[in-house]
């Protein structure tokens, strides 16, 4: 309870008599205060790449944050972070001037053997939603028919159990925040 951080462990197991497809996806919508216009994405190194013709026009911008702006359009940016030495992916949304420069962000770690995949959507809409939504999951987001016509469509063989894990951190000022680039941005 002293430690700012939420940790969700789930298994998933199949206790039927026939292999299983599994698709899994966490979404967690982080908004303001940690995302506003100063707000910065960081990650440990990672491939990152989109799919539509909207989200390629703002590529260059992905890992940045505008004010509230009216028009914005959904963007969609899918990262293949590289795993720290305990297998897991990292990547935080800072705001290194919330309250007077004090400083705050959200940290996500993911064990990436049974969530290789970090989907980031932004809609930084003026008069709707202003979030930036952080997705790990097993699969890239498509449909279950276009994984299994790609091949990446994941299953759970008869009695086979998958653990998926997560953790979020608040990083509660800019030590916490410069700890956390010193340690996974080098």
């Amino acid at each position: 309870m002293d430690d700012p951080k939420i940790i969700i462990e789930d298994r998933v197991k199949n206790i039927g008599s026939i292999k299983s497809p599994i698709m899994i996806l966490y979404h967690f919508n982080i908004g303001y205060q940690i995302i506003y216009e100063d707000s910065k994405l960081i990650e440990t190194k990672a491939h990152v790449f989109t799919r539509d013709e909207i989200s390629k026009k703002g590529f260059d911008n992905y890992a940045n944050f505008v004010p509230p702006t009216s028009g914005y359009d959904n963007e969609l940016y899918l990262h293949e972070i590289n795993p720290d030495d305990a297998g897991y992916g990292n990547i935080a949304i800072i705001n290194k001037n919330f309250n007077n420069g004090e400083g705050i962000g959200i940290w996500l770690k993911y064990k990436q053997d049974t969530l290789p995949y970090l989907t980031q959507w932004k809609l930084l809409s003026k008069g709707g939603e202003y979030v930036c939504g952080l997705e790990p999951g097993n699969n890239l987001i498509t449909s279950k028919e276009e994984a299994r016509r790609q091949g990446t469509l994941n299953y759970l063989l008869p009695d086979e159990e998958k653990c998926f894990k997560l953790e979020f951190a608040i990083l509660t000022n800019n030590k916490d925040i410069n700890d956390f680039k010193s340690k996974f941005l080098k």
